[in-house]
């Protein structure tokens, strides 16, 4: 496994995904009705072959950086964390993390995986902009992107639709120049 290694942190592992990934825990989290509260993975059941198409995407479109996010004390593949829709002349792109595994959750891997992929983006991409949507009342994710040095830049209000329920997504953006390659 170390010579799939391609970010690292004193937790986590970030690496390319493998095939392997999409038949395991990966399928259980895209189809998790209680995971997906605040995401739109679960709408419709998503299968292996699903599964494989994404997964073929990812090896041909370089405008992502998809990672599978590995904790190291128990090499188990977590979630994923991906910089997605980059744009090479604007140099930005938009940040996305999901835990999939709820006993992972609360632990930090979070947010040293979203540290190494951000200070990548920054350092290595030479991006010069992240942006993210969050559901407005998803207090965890936005306590996670606030420490990151994420800024809210605004709301598209009844965005998400859920349970009878709409809620506001909030807009939020990180600068090069705003980050702080200490957190890594």
């Amino acid at each position: 496994m170390m010579e799939a290694v391609f970010l690292e942190g004193k937790k986590v592992i970030l690496r390319a995904m493998e095939a392997a990934d999409i038949t395991g825990e990966y399928l259980v989290w895209i189809n998790s009705q209680q995971a997906d509260e605040y995401t739109e993975h679960a709408i419709f059941p998503n299968n292996v072959l699903d599964l494989e198409r994404f997964f073929d995407n990812l090896r041909t479109n370089k405008n992502i950086l998809h990672l599978a996010i590995v904790e190291k004390a128990s090499g188990r593949h977590i979630g994923n964390i991906s910089l997605q829709n980059i744009n090479w002349i604007s140099r930005r792109a938009e940040f996305a993390i999901l835990i999939g595994v709820s006993d992972s959750q609360g632990k930090g891997l979070g947010y040293e995986a979203s540290s190494l992929i951000i200070d990548h983006g920054f350092s290595r991409l030479n991006l010069n902009r992240l942006s993210l949507g969050v559901n407005a009342s998803n207090s965890k994710a936005l306590a996670l992107y606030l420490k990151l040095g994420f800024v809210e830049e605004g709301r598209l209000r009844q965005h998400f639709f859920r349970n009878g329920v709409a809620e506001d997504l909030k807009t939020m953006g990180l600068l090069a120049e705003e980050w702080s390659s200490s957190l890594v």
